[in-house]
């Protein structure tokens, strides 16, 4: 996507569609309707907490509402796709009417949130398909980090040797920068439960890849143990 592309609005746009879907009382509600809602809204959570342009940021003030919003579409969209998950049910099968309404009344209430803080522009409904493929944190994530690929410091940490090792480094700053961002944006620290874990556990990957690549390509030592003690201990598997 280019660097000036408008995927904020284009998701609000598509989840307003998918409200006004879910309030036509000749259709009902379905176990696909909620995959495209929590996919969408996964995205959408994603954008607010990694801005890929400055039109994407949100001002502090009106973060804590909004965040909230968002998680409560994607905790009442992850309830209501359980039984896909358990095998209990196809996509063709209808939601029980209090799963259906709560995810209804959340979308709602982050349509009318979005819209009164002015985020991503004038939404209205249209449907975009292409918003609702499945989520994939790393995809995501890696995306978001091509896109800062000049905002990590290129001259910032100079470095000696091939091609191949400032190529490692030039990776390593941006895993530096997306960790950071990981650990120490005040979004973060809004969304609560799985949604904050997976972003961190993306985070990590990414960084410890990035070190293990400046060591098989010869890069500075320093710089890849003071990288390395970024990333957080694997927790402990029980055998």
């Amino acid at each position: 996507m280019a660097a000036d592309d408008n995927t904020v609005l284009r998701l609000l746009c598509h989840l307003a569609w998918l409200r006004d879907l879910a309030t036509d009382t000749s259709k009902r509600q379905t176990l696909d309707w909620a995959r495209r809602v929590y996919n969408s809204a996964t995205h959408l959570q994603f954008r607010f907490v990694y801005p890929h342009r400055l039109l994407d940021r949100v001002d502090a003030s009106s973060q804590p509402p909004l965040a909230k919003a968002l998680e409560a579409v994607v905790a009442a969209a992850d309830n209501a796709v359980e039984p896909l998950r358990r095998g209990a049910g196809d996509e063709s099968s209808s939601l029980d009417l209090d799963t259906a309404r709560e995810l209804r009344d959340s979308l709602d209430l982050l349509l009318v949130t979005a819209n009164h803080i002015g985020w991503g522009g004038v939404h209205a409904p249209k449907e975009d398909r292409s918003l609702d493929r499945p989520v994939n944190p790393l995809r995501l994530l890696s995306e978001w980090r091509r896109r800062h690929r000049d905002h990590t410091g290129h001259g910032s940490l100079a470095t000696s040797g091939s091609p191949a090792s400032e190529d490692a480094m030039a990776e390593l700053r941006k895993g530096i920068a997306t960790k950071i961002i990981a650990d120490h944006s005040r979004v973060m620290d809004r969304l609560p439960g799985p949604s904050s874990r997976v972003f961190h556990e993306v985070a990590d990957v990414h960084l410890r890849v990035d070190v293990e690549e400046l060591g098989r390509a010869g890069g500075d030592q320093l710089i890849q143990r003071l990288a390395a003690r970024l990333i957080r201990p694997r927790p402990s598997r029980s055998r």
